[in-house]
């Protein structure tokens, strides 16, 4: 009989990729949290800010999904909030794309 390794899920993650997949998707979520501030009623920022801190955000949020993979796929990381992080990059990764496409079809 073949020895069959259990997989045990856990929150937090164990691997070093995935710790910092982790800390760029928690960047990733206080950037956004800085954009979405200034969108509202009170504006700290201006408008040149607000375009290098979404970059900022953007460029965490894919290199957070890569990261993330590599994590996943390569050091078999099955923690929770690094498949939520990688989710996120993935999300913002298709936003990317999508106002791209939408911008050459104008």
């Amino acid at each position: 009989m073949e020895d069959i390794e259990t997989k045990k899920i856990n929150f937090l993650p164990q691997s070093k990729l995935g710790k910092f997949a982790f800390g760029l998707g928690i960047l990733v979520l206080l950037l956004m949290l800085l954009a979405f501030i200034n969108t509202g009623l009170a504006k700290p920022m201006p408008e040149n800010l607000l375009g290098f801190v979404v970059f900022l955000t953007i460029g965490a949020a894919i290199a957070a999904l890569i990261i993330g993979l590599i994590a996943i796929i390569k050091q078999k990381e099955r923690a929770i909030v690094v498949f939520i992080m990688t989710a996120l990059g993935l999300s913002a990764f298709v936003w990317l794309v999508a106002n791209i496409i939408k911008d050459l079809v104008k």
